[in-house]
């Protein structure tokens, strides 16, 4: 996993020099689209952690066919939501846009990426479903592989696509999208293939077991609400840009693109613990899984220190990746400097939450999430109108505000762990 996070957050990167080439507008058209992904996301968490529990936790008890059925099943839902998710997104395009920016050439650059990748608000959906499930059933190999070719292809195409054909900011989009359908058809293939191995993990027969609603509402709609405030929280730091002019917006959605790569390393660790945690809650083996959180949340706190330490420290070469003028160069570089320490707060948030969620403990992560988004929008959007504000101040209320959920995170994560020292593991 954290091989196949590495290249895609190098091809992020090689992804923003190509766009970042099209010019300052293009660049601000990108990243004023990117927080509506989170949406599509914040879907994903809500079938692909309900997923990841169910399965890897009828994994760890040895019942197979409960975890194919249920496969199936997500499957499913995941067309069922992601087929409308993509109309909406294509007929909305201009819509959203428009709340972010009153630029007529940012405004038509991001109309034109959001409209060709609509189709990946489906793609993504059924890629988070059947990566997490495959995860789920202990096999790693196969989403880094599928990663691995489908962050090649679109590597690939953007240069082919954006200036070989000359279809600017649309290349890109279309890159992305065949990509993505690429790496759906080798996940079907994956999945429906005959395989040596008697436990591994392919298609059943759909299963929609009585309570299948209440453990979406009560595992995974909490997951994806908490994704989506990632989305929200976006939201709110660019309306709070909006007054200060196109070159903070641009400054500060380029950023947290940039910025969202970095963190990817910490997802998939977290992802890895929360796939043993579901099954060893299943097998009822909790020391286990007492151990997998001690030794998460330790490399977790030592890549988030480094990471933090390197982005502070590379921060002004960043800001070339997100900014063409000197002056959104400048903007680009405080916002590195400000939000860098996130990347220490996230090791301590994502850790917990993606544990608690595998074992169908989603709620209280949710309600941390809240607190921290509650905090920057009260900021933001009521006492900076109110009383005045800077750009700076915002982003530095919102990695303040980042440590207070990754505190909650901790704690809820040591009850979590003490419960297991209790009494025995109960799936």
């Amino acid at each position: 996993m954290l091989a196949a996070m590495a290249l895609q957050s190098m091809y992020a990167v090689v992804d923003l020099i190509f766009v970042g080439a099209l010019g300052d507008a293009a660049i601000s058209g990108l990243a004023v689209t990117v927080q509506a992904f989170f949406i599509i996301l914040a879907l994903g968490q809500v079938l692909g952690q309900t997923a990841l529990a169910e399965i890897s936790q009828a994994y760890g008890q040895g019942d197979l066919t409960h975890a194919r059925g249920a496969l199936s099943s997500y499957a499913i839902l995941s067309l069922g939501l992601g087929i409308p998710a993509a109309v909406l997104a294509y007929f909305g395009a201009e819509a959203y846009v428009g709340v972010f920016t009153d630029d007529p050439a940012i405004l038509e650059q991001g109309i034109a990426f959001f409209e060709v990748s609509a189709p990946t608000f489906l793609l993504q959906l059924v890629i988070i479903v059947f990566s997490t499930a495959v995860r789920a059933s202990g096999d790693f190999v196969s989403p880094m592989r599928i990663m691995i070719v489908s962050v090649l292809l679109n590597a690939a195409l953007d240069p082919i696509l954006i200036f070989g054909f000359d279809m600017g900011i649309r290349g890109a989009a279309w890159a992305t999208v065949i990509a993505q359908t690429v790496a759906c058809l080798f996940y079907l293939w994956r999945l429906s293939r005959p395989n040596k191995d008697p436990r591994a993990l392919r298609f059943g027969r759909p299963a929609f077991r009585d309570g299948l609603l209440r453990r979406i509402a009560t595992r995974g709609v909490p997951a994806g609400i908490q994704f989506f405030l990632i989305f929200v929280l976006l939201g709110v730091i660019l309306a709070g840009m909006k007054p200060f002019g196109g070159e903070w917006t641009g400054a500060a959605g380029g950023g947290f693109r940039i910025l969202q790569q970095t963190w990817l390393p910490l997802v998939t660790l977290a992802s890895a613990a929360a796939a043993l945690t579901g099954q060893n809650f299943g097998a009822r083996l909790g020391p286990r899984i007492v151990e997998t959180a001690k030794i998460a949340m330790r490399w977790g706190l030592i890549y988030g220190t480094i990471a933090t330490l390197v982005v502070i420290a590379l921060a002004p070469l960043l800001a070339h990746l997100v900014a063409e003028s000197d002056t959104q160069h400048d903007y680009a570089t405080t916002y590195f400097f400000l939000s860098a320490p996130m990347l220490l707060a996230f090791s301590l948030t994502y850790i917990p939450a993606f544990m608690l969620q595998a074992v169908g403990r989603s709620l209280l992560p949710m309600v941390a999430a809240f607190v921290r988004v509650g905090l920057v929008a009260v900021y933001t959007l009521v006492i900076v109108p109110a009383l005045g504000g800077t750009p700076e101040t915002i982003l530095i209320v919102a990695t303040l505000a980042s440590f207070v959920e990754g505190v909650l995170g901790v704690i809820l994560l040591r009850r979590f762990v003490a419960s297991l020292t209790a009494t025995p593991a109960t799936p």
